[in-house]
């Protein structure tokens, strides 16, 4: 799995869609419970940009007065991929 930073990922946006200049479309949908965001934008040059955002919740061990605990930490990761990068990166976010 290839985690990137969030400068990473608007570093790698803004390059892709500078290169790829004008958009054709921008499709964005979620599902029944509206958890998972899917967003699709394609280019007149047949380019294309893709992600998905979804919840995710990761179990950590938290030491707290020389107790160890396991506790859920909630992040939202979205999985980006492209027309010329087809190999998934995952950006992970703080839930709020």
């Amino acid at each position: 799995m290839k985690e990137i930073t969030y400068e990473e990922y608007t570093d790698s946006k803004r390059a892709f869609y500078g290169k790829h200049d004008t958009e054709r479309g921008h499709r964005t949908s979620s599902d029944v419970r509206g958890t998972t965001i899917f967003k699709e934008v394609t280019f007149d040059d047949g380019a294309w940009w893709y992600e998905v955002t979804e919840p995710v919740t990761e179990m950590v061990e938290v030491a707290l007065h020389g107790i160890v605990v396991q506790t859920p930490i909630r992040m939202y990761c979205t999985e980006i991929w492209d027309s010329e990068n087809t190999k998934s990166r995952y950006l992970f976010a703080k839930a709020v």
